[in-house]
């Protein structure tokens, strides 16, 4: 789920404030968002172990640590903030959707999007078909990735990355660099998966939102090193899109689309 949209959205926001300010600005993002993650994990296994039960839920963690009114108000913004991410995911996969398929489709985008990928999830839900299907996607994009990085960079100026500095700007990134770094709904699921032990998932967590976070600071280095110049308020991707050779806008459109559904699968299960 951390690989998903908001690396998307990671160059729109960064370039007005510059590589260097984005990147600490990111690094403090991640180290605030892997000591969350570490925080929940303390309490999906202390809720495991005074229940006695093998798994847990953000609900019940609540519930246990902040009384059944805290529990209710985790919920209703659980369920608010994976909801307004869906309708995102949703309108941004059907623009993706519109420009990967020829002619009209008859429907609009985000529903055709939200019904051909909800659709494959209520079918399969349950079954490794969803597994394998998720697992394809997330392959997708990481070898979308790094195709991209190996064509991007070595067109790309690295004296652009140090052209702009404005440490003004990182502090309006920090919102965004948040959102992009969101996993902390699985961490339950990822607690009861390794039964408990604190060890392995200190290591699963710590680990796990580590790799993201190098992939995002390579990815926002690519795209503004190889972006033709300033962009003004056009998405950096669009630009690149249309600027760069057809190997670079196929491997952005696949690496965008994966991203989002791999994303999407992701928050649909939880809900």
């Amino acid at each position: 789920t951390t690989v998903g949209a908001g690396i998307l959205a990671l160059p729109a926001v960064t370039q007005p404030a510059g590589f260097i300010p984005s990147t600490l600005a990111l690094t403090g993002a991640w180290m605030y968002m892997a000591t969350t993650g570490l925080f929940i994990a303390e309490v999906a296994c202390k809720t495991m172990a005074t229940t006695g039960k093998p798994a847990t839920s953000l609900k019940s963690m609540a519930a246990g640590s902040v009384g059944p009114i805290g529990a209710w108000l985790t919920s209703a913004a659980f369920v608010f903030l994976h909801m307004a991410l869906l309708i995102a995911y949703c309108s941004r996969g059907g623009e993706l959707l519109t420009s990967l398929l020829p002619g009209s489709l008859g429907v609009p985008p985000p529903l055709a999007f939200a019904g051909l990928f909800g659709g494959f999830i209520f079918v399969t839900k349950g079954t490794d078909a969803l597994d394998q299907g998720n697992n394809i996607f997330a392959t997708i994009v990481v070898a979308s990735f790094f195709a991209l990085v190996a064509l991007v960079i070595p067109a790309g100026d690295l004296g652009q990355l140090f052209s702009t500095s404005n440490w003004s700007q990182a502090t309006d990134t920090i919102p965004t660099l948040l959102l992009s770094l969101v996993y902390h709904n699985v961490v339950p699921t990822v607690c009861a998966q390794l039964e408990g032990d604190r060890n392995k998932i200190t290591k699963a967590v710590v680990v796990g939102s580590l790799i993201p976070f190098l992939m995002f600071v390579i990815w926002n280095a690519a795209v503004l090193a190889a972006l033709p110049g300033a962009t003004g308020t056009a998405d950096p991707l669009e630009v690149l899109r249309s600027s760069g050779s057809p190997l670079v806008a196929g491997g952005i459109l696949a690496f965008s689309l994966s991203a989002i559904v791999t994303s999407f699968v992701g928050f649909v299960v939880a809900l």
